[in-house]
């Protein structure tokens, strides 16, 4: 685990031929005061300041070689910058313009409104997408703010205005964020050099309290989303929510693995080569800020729903009651460290993998992580994993027709628990 003041890093590697910077700030869609307006505040920051119009600021972008990034989450912002080592000193010098010195346009955010609403409608046009972004966040969380999407609702971004940017702009930057950078001829010294001191020192001291869940769950909840586009097949989602990502438990991490890390793990061979349930079962976990759930996702015709819905039950389960042989568990653990640790070779990636690590206080060493997850097969995984099977972790989420599915949800699962 990384210590509470250890929030900045900067790496070089030679294999690199860009440098990536970033800062994350732990401030998302759970505590905005409009819903959507952290995600508004980012895109309009990026296009105009007080300096330069909007095409005179992409063309100044561009003219050196710079790509921008950022990304509003549930409870954190992530923003930064790709560019050639020649030029850090003109990308922490747009950071500094985009971040200190921004302009706020009512036409701009008109059309930062429209583009949003837009995507907002496409999210919520298929079931796949309906249920990883909506529903299930919603059955596991019941109404805790941590539900609220940060792109926001057509409803709540169609009004922001120009002062309540303002207003959000300046308790954003007062916060203190978190560092990293990682590229070719990268050090703290020439970061410095080049502005970054400068460019950290602007904001503030503040670090908020990060959002603890309320716990408004319900017991075995159930949720069901209807999109308005037809589908041949529905999604369903069996989530288990799990442990603060801050504790640096790899429990869930090989867990996760043994389901559906790879073509040789349990969910793809059973439900998709054995029963032919569904064409892309697959299992991820969701890490925030405060905590995390898992998701075993998979699309379904209706007339074969509860059929899956047995068997996806029936396989979790499985995983944590009876021992593992030595060749899965092999398998499952080179798959858990290759997602945990998994760092592709740029810049940018491993400059949010950093971020992403540090603002949830984990640890970041890729040789530390592995062996701490060769320690979690070692340990009491399974004991960890059967304790959050508890009517209130457990929850169903159903987007599109599949039947009534949701009907049998509190028999199937009762069998289980």
């Amino acid at each position: 685990m990384t210590e509470e003041n250890d929030w900045k890093i900067v790496l070089s590697r030679s294999n690199l031929k860009t440098v990536s910077l970033g800062f994350a700030l732990p401030i998302g869609s759970v505590g905005e005061p409009v819903k959507g307006i952290t995600t508004m505040l980012m895109s309009h920051i990026q296009r105009i300041t007080a300096h330069k119009s909007e095409k005179q600021f992409a063309d100044h972008v561009d003219d050196y070689g710079i790509s921008l990034f950022s990304d509003t989450d549930r409870t954190d912002i992530v923003m930064g910058l790709t560019c050639p080592p020649k030029h850090v000193d003109k990308g922490i010098s747009i950071l500094n313009e985009i971040m200190f010195e921004p302009e706020f346009k009512e036409d701009t955010i008109e059309k930062i409104a429209l583009r949003q609403t837009a995507s907002i409608q496409q999210m919520q046009s298929t079931p796949e997408s309906l249920l990883n972004n909506y529903t299930r966040w919603r059955s596991a969380f019941s109404d805790d703010p941590i539900t609220n999407h940060p792109i926001g609702t057509p409803e709540t971004i169609k009004d922001v205005n120009v002062e309540q940017l303002v207003k959000w702009h300046e308790k954003i930057i007062k916060n203190k964020p978190y560092f990293a950078s990682v590229g070719l001829e990268n050090s703290e010294e020439s970061l410095n050099a080049a502005g970054l001191e400068s460019f950290l020192n602007s904001f503030g001291d503040e670090r908020l309290k990060l959002h603890p869940l309320t716990n408004r769950r319900r017991k075995l909840a159930v949720e069901v989303d209807i999109p308005p586009m037809d589908s041949s097949n529905a999604y369903i989602a069996i989530n288990v929510r799990g442990t603060d990502p801050r504790q640096g438990l790899y429990n869930e991490d090989l867990y996760r693995s043994l389901i559906s890390g790879g073509m040789s793990a349990r969910l793809y061979t059973k439900i998709r080569e054995e029963k032919n349930l569904s064409y892309g079962p697959r299992m991820f976990n969701s890490k925030f800020a405060t905590g995390s759930f898992s998701s075993a996702v998979m699309d379904v015709r209706s007339d074969r729903a509860i059929e899956a819905l047995d068997t996806t039950l029936e396989l979790l389960t499985d995983v944590f009651r009876n021992p593992i042989g030595e060749g899965e568990m092999g398998r499952a653990i080179k798959s858990a460290v290759k997602i945990a640790v998994f760092v592709a070779d740029s810049s940018r990636s491993y400059t949010n993998y950093l971020l992403g690590r540090l603002i949830t206080n984990q640890e970041y060493d890729l040789d530390k992580i592995k062996a701490n997850i060769i320690h979690a097969s070692e340990g009491n995984w399974q004991e960890h994993m059967e304790n959050l099977w508890t009517e209130e972790n457990l929850s169903f989420s159903v987007s599109g027709d599949a039947g009534d599915i949701d009907s049998r949800w509190p028999e199937a699962a009762a069998k289980v628990m």
